[in-house]
């Protein structure tokens, strides 16, 4: 048994098996490059959900692990060599074991479009948010040509928890909120929306849509009603300036573009900003909308680790060539005896 043991742990430090797994890998990155596109996060996909893959890397870390054990076993007694080495292999585990726990342990989250006013729920915090205030994305009187970036500013919110804290959370980096890291994730803007029959409010709220770029056209269903509405924001102005053409936009009262369908029949396709009437009796109105944000949030209890990893690694970076130079004049110096 014990030869086996051996043996297994002799492969298992290898530089043979080292050869073969760095060169699966790259067969494996660059196949996916070309053919597949995105290669490394599908890898980081594959190795939070695969058992294949983390079982492939698993073996590399192990691989890693006893191969830097043995590089350090010879380096016993040579201290100022090992302080100058240790740093880049503790710093590799590290950051390797670190990288594979936080993949397999975290937890994620994206929440569905919230504003002003919605609650956050983290189930892993065991604390409730809420959004007291949506940063938009875009200013609410927005001109736009045809070069105009989509966004003005980044979007943002601000939170409070039950301890009445205030915390301010944008689109990058991720802000660290109790256990859990947030983010905004995309923006949009949530039009205000009325129907009516006869005169009687049927529904009344806002929609969560996609209607940025401008132009973009988004659908949805109000509940209990047979109708499909298609609603695309339109410009209020076009300035012209040479060849320079710009659009403007007031995002306080838009200007929409509503098609109203029941199964494959148009009843209505109209540029209003208050509102049209369709099948007889029924209208569909806007008021001033509302701005929605997808927030991601993460709880990532490895993720410290595989940053102080990092900082570990580009110290020895620094530090390992000197380890060199000390053998080289170590050299120099028993040859001159």
């Amino acid at each position: 048994m014990s030869r086996i043991l051996g043996k297994v742990s002799a492969f298992l430090r290898s530089s043979t098996l080292t050869v073969w797994l760095l060169g699966l890998f790259v067969l494996y990155y660059l196949t996916m490059a070309v053919w597949m596109g995105e290669a490394f996060s599908r890898y980081v996909d594959h190795l939070s959900s695969n058992m294949f893959f983390r079982a492939f890397f698993l073996l590399f870390l192990a691989n890693v692990v006893l191969r830097i054990s043995e590089s350090v076993r010879k380096m016993r007694g040579r201290w100022l060599l090992l302080s100058l080495r240790l740093p880049l292999l503790i710093g590799l585990i590290l950051t390797l074991a670190a990288f594979f726990l936080s993949l397999n342990f975290r937890q994620h989250q994206w929440t569905q479009p919230l504003g002003e006013g919605d609650p956050i729920e983290l189930p892993w915090e065991g604390e409730l948010f809420r959004i007291v205030k949506v940063q938009p994305a875009m200013s609410k009187r927005a001109l736009r040509s045809d070069e105009a970036k989509i966004f003005d500013y980044e979007p943002g919110i601000t939170i409070v928890g039950r301890d009445g804290m205030q915390h301010e959370i944008g689109a990058f980096p991720p802000r660290r909120v109790g256990r859990s890291y947030l983010h905004v994730l995309t923006f949009g803007l949530g039009p205000g929306i009325e129907l009516q029959k006869n005169g009687e409010v049927l529904w009344r709220g806002y929609t969560a849509l996609r209607l940025v770029p401008f132009g973009t056209a988004d659908t949805f269903s109000i509940p209990g009603q047979p109708y499909k509405f298609y609603l695309s924001v339109v410009p209020t102005g076009i300035m012209k300036k040479g060849r320079e053409t710009a659009r403007t936009y007031d995002l306080e009262r838009p200007r929409y573009l509503v098609e109203i369908a029941q199964g494959d029949r148009v009843l209505a396709r109209e540029e209003t900003e208050s509102g049209l009437s369709f099948d007889g009796d029924m209208m569909i109105s806007f008021f001033s909308p509302s701005d929605w944000v997808i927030v991601e949030a993460v709880r990532d209890p490895f993720l410290p680790w595989f940053s102080i990893g990092l900082m570990i690694v580009a110290v020895g970076v620094v530090l390992y060539p000197f380890s060199f130079l000390l053998r080289l004049g170590l050299r120099d110096r028993g040859r001159s005896r």
